[in-house]
This record gives structure tokens, sequence and C-alpha cells, in this order.
């Protein structure tokens, strides 16, 4: 998948594929990382605790927190890049000989 948007996609039914996996691949990223948010909102409102220091314990709800907010605009990037490319006008492909 990187090669195509790298080199650029010869058919474009192959770049149409492409894309549309990058936007799926987006969305679930999005959702793991709510997702990863809410159990961790909820962890730590619970009073869910691991056998460690309470200074470890918060130090753990928020990297776990950071993390998800990390995943979440890494999915936000991907779908991004996925739409824009999708409607991006179609650039001719360059030969070897047209390079020379």
């Amino acid at each position: 998948m990187l090669a195509l948007l790298l080199l650029g996609a010869r058919d474009p039914g192959t770049a149409a594929r492409e894309f549309e996996c990058m936007k799926r691949v987006g969305s679930v990223l999005m959702d793991l990382g709510a997702g990863i948010g809410v159990i961790a909102g909820i962890g730590i409102g619970g009073g869910f605790h691991l056998a460690f220091p309470w200074l470890v314990n918060v130090a753990l709800g928020k990297l776990t927190l950071a993390a998800s907010g990390g995943i979440m605009a890494g999915g936000a990037v991907v779908r991004r890049i996925g739409l824009r490319r999708e409607h991006a006008p179609q650039l001719p492909a360059l030969t070897i000989g047209q390079l020379k």
C-alpha cells in the first residue's frame, strides 16, 4: 500500500481500493483509541488499582489516556489522507523515457 502511494498507482480501480482501505483503517484506529480511553476512564473513575504504589497507578492511567489520544490522532490522520487522496486530481504517470 505504501509503495502505491509513493510511486503512484497506475490503475484507478486499485487506487480507489487503497484509499477506501485507508479510510477504513483510520476509522478502526479512531474507534480503538476511543474504546481504550473509555475503558481507562472507567477504570480510573471506578477505583481500579494494580498492585503498585499510588503514584505508579496514576502514571499508568495518564499514559493510557495519552496513548489512546495518540491512537485516535493517528487514525484521524490516516483517514484524512485517504479522503484527500480520493478526491485529488489524478496526475499522469511518468515513464523512464520521459525522465531523461
